[in-house]
């Protein structure tokens, strides 16, 4: 089933779907796994890496998207495809979590409704994983630069 289900956080207007389509066209998105990898290279926070990941995708500073994004609400299921996840799915601290296949599973409570969902293939904004993750971090995952001067300019011996 391919229904839409409008839960309060998703946007209802034309404008708003073409907005998240662009965010989602534009983005240059890293897997699960790759964001766990970054962020967790130097992690010296109190707290898991992961944990800032979803707290930080709560507060809004990180995107991310579900390949599959699968909502159940009173025995019924709806799918959608490359789905913006909102900010309210990640307020479940209790939810299952895959980092490396990319799965997580919430239960949310919008609007004194339940709803169990499930996102597949999630994948994360680059840009707003490397503003989170430590210094080093970035510098890790950056080309390899050369840096200083070139042999025989005076700089080193020949």
């Amino acid at each position: 089933m391919d229904e839409e289900l409008n839960w309060g956080c998703v946007p209802s207007d034309f404008a708003e779907q073409q907005a998240m389509r662009q965010v989602i066209e534009m983005g240059t998105w890293i897997s699960a796994s790759e964001a766990r990898d970054i962020v967790s290279q130097g992690w010296q926070e109190d707290g898991k890496p992961t944990e800032a990941i979803c707290r930080r995708a709560r507060q809004g500073y990180v995107q991310a998207v579900a390949w599959r994004w699968v909502t159940i609400e009173k025995g019924q299921r709806y799918e959608k495809r490359n789905h913006l996840i909102e900010r309210g799915f990640w307020d479940d601290c209790d939810m299952d979590q895959n980092w490396s296949h990319g799965e997580f599973k919430s239960t949310i409570y919008p609007n004194d409704a339940k709803f169990e969902i499930e996102a597949f293939g999630v994948t994360f904004e680059r840009s707003d994983i490397e503003a989170i993750s430590p210094p080093s971090s970035a510098n890790a995952f950056a080309p390899n630069l050369q840096l200083g001067r070139p042999k025989g300019s005076g700089g080193y011996a020949t």
